[in-house]
């Protein structure tokens, strides 16, 4: 309940008021015996300390001088800074804060500074420590030696005991202990610290590891056949004794100037000749290697052909013709036959033929030739690579919804196409075959697919193809409520210097919509609203009755006043909804003075 001044009442005063004043005391102008003055900067601000976040007000009590103070600059300490008359500020970091406030009038400026006017502090810590340690090393030969690290981070209280176990029956209360290791095995070990506040552990399984003392490899092979006529193919395996660590690494020398890296190799002898076989195997522990002398006999033996051919183009767009040209080695017989496959059907037995691909595919193609000696066989899988243009096609799911609309594009395009190059038509683009995009902004989207492989480009364009509506066309605006907070009234005669008026603003129940108001005030009985401040833009939900925002009303010369709440759409100037004296008791009659 805020207390009122009648018509009767401030008469009775302005009355008694004018019988105090001298008959002298009429305006004079400036003079060495009047001299004008200037403004003298004073505030308050309430509460002065508290708990992060800290919401402070802060009340202007500057005297003008001899003119009227035009601006206010409020400095905050924590680089927050304001204009208004009487305002507030929310501190969110712990500290102390210096505070300012500088009132400029025609006749100067003056600033008054309160250093370490406001304390915010941290409050109580209720953080639990949170365990982790380190240890090495890790792994070894028994009796390993192991230094354990305690790593923790104790939170809002100091670390007052650790325990320590070692996974093997032994355990710590150190906070950096030291454990031997005497058999072999894997060990979890788990550290245990505690504060006043609680305790954390962290287990490592498996974290130590013991082992024996290591063993070398031993190499050791076996060959099938050991004797034949060249070409002779002989299987090679491996026989050797791994020690502690397993082979990670085996070279083989047949002796013929070939080597083998594999495990079990085969290895075909070409020329005849005694060949000595040699292997090396390797592990973490070290190396060993077995050498057989005079191993392997090969006999001579007669030499068959080797098939060897190449085609030009290899590559083209259909029809293609390709000619081919034959490269094989006779052996020890001249080539009595070649048969050719194309791998579309087609063959051939010349010795180097053309063949005309008709349709788009990849093709194998193999040649074979004879002699006195055998026969041998050369085929190259998709040799020949034939294409066509592709053709852009594609479709998209959803086409019309509401923002924002995520459209999963598939592609239909034909003809083998290598890439794609998507242009969703809001500046968005993609290089997937199939991608998926989101439209956040309502409009009319044209799109459109460029494919391409070896043979060619091709682009698809379908206008108008995605339309993105809004949810909510046709909003429905209302100002539920208005009320007022952190009224200050300075001298206690009922009429306010200051306060906050806040109002409540509703939509249509499925709309969110970003929204401003502007406020306006009359002297009681006139007719001309004048405007007294305006919002920042936010957002509000269907009637949520929590959207609400305030403006911060003050410095109004001493009467009473209606005031009027007017509500717009950020992106917009027209009134969408009104709220005046007669919709709210708090609207109307509302004294104030500077």
């Amino acid at each position: 309940m805020h207390l009122r001044r009648t018509p009767e009442v401030l008469l009775a005063l302005t009355a008694a008021v004018a019988l105090l004043i001298p008959a002298g005391c009429a305006k004079k102008r400036d003079s060495v015996t009047n001299p004008r003055s200037g403004p003298a900067a004073d505030f308050s601000a309430t509460p002065v300390s508290g708990d992060r976040p800290l919401d402070v007000d802060f009340t202007d009590q500057s005297i003008a001088g001899t003119s009227t103070i035009t601006s206010f600059l409020w400095s905050f300490g924590d680089g927050g800074q304001s204009t208004e008359h009487n305002t507030g500020h929310l501190y969110a970091s712990p500290g102390t804060y210096t505070v300012s406030l500088t009132v400029t009038t025609a006749e100067g400026s003056d600033t008054k500074t309160k250093a370490n006017l406001i304390t915010v502090s941290n409050g109580p810590g209720t953080s639990p420590p949170n365990a982790a340690f380190m240890a090495t090393p890790t792994g070894g030969v028994a009796p390993l030696d192991v230094s354990f690290t305690d790593q923790s981070s104790p939170g809002s209280s100091t670390i007052s005991s650790w325990s320590w176990k070692f996974g093997d029956g032994g355990g710590s209360p150190d906070r950096n202990p030291t454990h031997r290791y005497l058999a072999n095995g894997t060990y979890t070990c788990s550290l245990t610290v505690t504060t006043s506040v609680g305790s954390d552990t962290e287990a490592k399984p498996g974290y130590i590891t013991v082992s024996q003392a290591p063993v070398p490899p031993t190499a050791e092979f076996s060959g099938s056949p050991l004797g034949g006529r060249a070409p002779l193919t002989v299987q090679f395996t491996d026989q050797s004794a791994t020690g502690s660590a397993g082979i990670t690494q085996w070279t083989w020398t047949f002796g013929d100037g070939a080597t083998s890296t594999l495990r079990n190799p085969s290895h075909t002898y070409a020329a005849e000749g005694s060949y000595p076989v040699s292997l090396t195997v390797t592990t973490t522990v070290g190396t060993d290697s077995k050498t057989k002398p005079g191993y392997i006999t090969v006999t001579g033996a007669a030499v068959p052909p080797t098939a060897e051919f190449s085609g030009t183009p290899t590559s083209g767009a259909a029809p293609l013709a390709v000619n081919f040209t034959d490269r094989s080695t006779p052996g020890t017989s001249p080539i009595t036959s070649r048969s050719w496959t194309f791998g579309d059907g087609g063959t051939s037995t010349s010795t180097n033929p053309s063949h005309n691909y008709a349709a788009p595919g990849n093709y194998d193609v193999s040649l074979t030739v004879t002699t006195a000696d055998g026969q041998n066989t050369q085929s190259k899988p998709a040799y020949i690579k034939v294409c066509q243009t592709p053709v852009a096609d594609f479709s998209g799911t959803p086409t019309v919804g509401v923002a924002p609309l995520l459209v999963q594009f598939t592609d239909h395009s034909t003809g083998g196409a290598t890439s794609w190059s998507w242009d969703f038509g809001d500046g968005g683009t993609s290089t997937s075959q199939s991608p998926s995009h989101v439209y956040n902004a309502l409009g009319i989207y044209a799109v459109s697919l460029t494919v391409r492989n070896a043979c060619g480009v091709n682009t698809t364009t379908k206008a108008a193809y995605v339309t993105v509506v809004d949810a909510c066309p046709n909003p429905i605006y209302s100002i539920a409520r208005a009320y007022w907070t952190n009224i200050v009234d300075t001298n206690g005669d009922g009429y306010r210097t200051s306060g906050r008026l806040y109002w409540d603003a509703n939509v249509t129940l499925t709309c969110t919509k970003s929204v401003f108001a502007k406020t306006f005030y009359r002297a009681s009985g006139d007719t001309t609203w004048i405007p007294a401040g305006q919002s920042v833009c936010y957002t509000i939900n269907g009637t949520n009755s929590f959207d609400v925002q305030y403006n911060i009303i003050s410095g109004l010369p001493r009467n009473c006043y209606d005031f009027r709440i007017v509500l717009f759409e950020c992106s917009g100037a027209t009134e969408q909804a009104v709220r005046g004296p007669g919709d709210d008791v708090d609207l109307t009659n509302q004294c104030f003075e500077p």
